[in-house]
């Protein structure tokens, strides 16, 4: 049965809503003192603004409930699926007043882009947009590739309750090596921490080699970390990372990929010396075969054709391009015309199906998730076995993740929903781009990259393309960040609210 919101549940579900948008308006202080440092007054008035606004709309929704209430599974449904969208567009305020942006829309495109991690960018002369502003854009890649609500577990802002888990859950999280919700999220918080430290250190040496000026180096550096490990896409040059022309920026940029799209229990098991789950993990399996396997497939289709003239170039930007698809970060080092034009459909085709799984569940990454498409492998397997045993036998299939399991009916069911709504999202953003005039592959391209939160582009997302594909990217990358249940749940439940009781007709005649 589906419960109703009352005006209770509603307060208190501001008031968590509240304490979020406070935790942004905290945030924005960071590029706020950046601002301040490098002498961009510019940039530092429209932070602070933005912090008064951000700041004052936060505290009036955290007086809905001057007490802090308990917050249930039903509560936590709705505040998760509010938050992205909320949170998205408070972060969405300095991008369009530093007067980058065409209109509000295309900024709101941005921010949502950057706090989900899908990397779609629709500034204008990126070149020479503010250092303070640019990090801005890769705070929010931070914020959402780690979680922002697994940031506000660890400061524990919802408390450790069953509330606390339902946030956890609905957010796409799964399985914990500590004890506790707000432990676990700390964890999270503490490898991110050391891994953008040390990429930060690795970026850095290659650009200073290449001679870029010590402090752009050292914010470049910051900025691809970041964007590589919350598998984010962004970068800090209208070219993207191919501005740096450098080899050796990209080997790391790869290996942080990967940290990415590696599940944080996997890291927590690492930490406690179990090496040996990280080996035998469904994800990781499935991740490994299907990298592999999307390699050669685009390696035979890129050689078929005479766009590279050696076979090391055709190495370098192939696995690298394919890698970036695979883990959902969305860098490239061809442009979108090279890619559609030169490289040949059959390359379109390949990166696109290449963003569709994006990484390992509980990670930085977007998309499907491994784990769901080895499930549904094994779900493949254990009907095959079903239909070749005789009927008395009851054959079972195991997979490995965070230990020996069995395969049961209701985890392949939910697999296979997860799958099935992400190919129907899929498709809806593809008709979407045919309607507003665009070619089938480079819509189903487009689609693809906004729904599993990919970043690669087609071309399409740029300043002056249509508003009503705008807001259905913008819709695609919320729905495929928070995979769907939380908002689903939340419309289920408002709908319900709305209803009329049942029999209030009957009270109402007898009256």
């Amino acid at each position: 049965m589906v419960s109703r919101l009352h005006l209770e549940d509603w307060r208190i579900i501001c008031h968590y809503l509240g304490a979020l948008i406070l935790l942004m308006a905290a945030v924005m202080c960071l590029p706020f003192a950046l601002a301040l440092a490098l002498g961009e007054l510019d940039q530092a008035v429209i932070f602070l603004k933005c912090i008064g606004i951000t700041g004052i709309v936060g505290a009036l929704l955290t007086l809905a409930q001057v007490k802090r209430g308990t917050m249930m599974r039903n509560q936590a449904l709705v505040v998760t699926a509010l938050s992205w969208a909320v949170l998205a567009f408070f972060g969405t305020l300095p991008l369009w007043c530093s007067g980058h942006y065409a209109s509000f829309l295309d900024a709101l495109l941005e921010g949502v882009s950057g706090i989900t991690a899908t990397g779609l960018s629709i500034a204008v002369d990126l070149d020479h947009m503010a250092l303070s502003m640019i990090t801005w854009r890769f705070i929010l890649h931070l914020m959402g590739g780690v979680g922002v609500l697994v940031i506000a577990l660890a400061l524990g802002i919802f408390g450790t309750g069953a509330g606390a888990a339902s946030i956890y859950t609905a957010e796409a999280r799964e399985g914990r090596v500590m004890p506790e919700i707000r432990q676990m999220s700390r964890f999270i918080f503490k490898v991110t921490a050391i891994i953008i430290a040390v990429g930060t250190v690795a970026c850095v040496i290659p650009l200073l080699l290449g001679g870029q000026a010590p402090l752009r180096a050292a914010f470049s550096s910051l900025w691809i970390t970041i964007s590589a490990f919350a598998t984010g896409g962004m970068t800090g040059q209208s070219m993207g990372i191919m501005a740096y022309h450098s080899w050796p920026l990209e080997i790391i940029s790869v290996c942080l990929m990967f940290f990415g799209i590696i599940n944080f229990t996997l890291y927590g098991d690492i930490w406690k010396g179990r090496v040996s789950r990280l080996l035998k993990d469904i994800e990781v399996h499935t991740m490994a075969i299907w990298i592999l396997g999307l390699v050669l497939v685009m390696a035979i289709v890129v050689m078929s054709g005479d766009y590279f003239n050696s076979f090391a170039t055709l190495l370098r930007r192939v696995v690298f391009l394919v890698i970036s698809a695979a883990t959902n970060v969305g860098f490239s080092t061809v442009y979108s015309g090279q890619l559609i034009y030169a490289m040949g459909s059959g390359a379109l085709f390949m990166i696109g199906v290449g963003m569709i799984i994006g990484g390992s569940s509980s990670s930085t990454t977007g998309g499907i998730k491994a784990f769901r498409i080895g499930i549904c492998a094994k779900t493949v397997v254990q009907t095959l076995r079903e239909a070749l045993v005789p009927d008395r036998v009851m054959p079972r299939t195991f997979y490995y993740h965070m230990g020996r399991k069995v395969l049961t009916a209701d985890l392949a069911s939910s697999a296979m929903t997860i799958f099935l709504m992400y190919i129907l999202t899929f498709a809806v953003g593809a008709v979407a781009g045919i309607i507003c005039g665009y070619d089938a592959l480079s819509a189903i391209f487009e689609s693809i990259s906004a729904a599993s939160n990919g970043g690669l582009s087609a071309g399409i997302v740029s300043p002056g393309m249509p508003v009503f594909l705008e807001v259905v990217y913008i819709i695609e990358m919320l729905l495929g960040r928070l995979e769907f249940i939380a908002v689903f749940a939340m419309v289920l439940q408002v709908v319900h609210s709305l209803e009329p009781k049942a029999g209030w007709w009957w009270e109402r005649g007898r009256s």
